[in-house]
């Protein structure tokens, strides 16, 4: 796991969906979500964001 700006990215090495998706951490911007798909494009992972509960933020932002 590394954090890159506002995101934890996890590398899941195959591992299923939970354990490859980003975390948003406090703070984040809607601009920054190509900073979390650019580091997931890197591990050669499809971009997967983990929506936790009250982040309706960043649902409507990944729409």
């Amino acid at each position: 796991m590394q954090q890159v700006g506002p995101w934890l990215i996890r590398d899941g090495q195959g591992g299923g969906k939970r354990v490859s998706a980003a975390t948003a951490l406090p703070g984040w911007q809607t601009d920054d979500i190509a900073l979390a798909e650019s580091a997931m494009a890197a591990l050669n992972q499809p971009a997967l964001f983990l929506i936790r509960g009250g982040e309706d933020a960043l649902d409507t932002a990944l729409a």
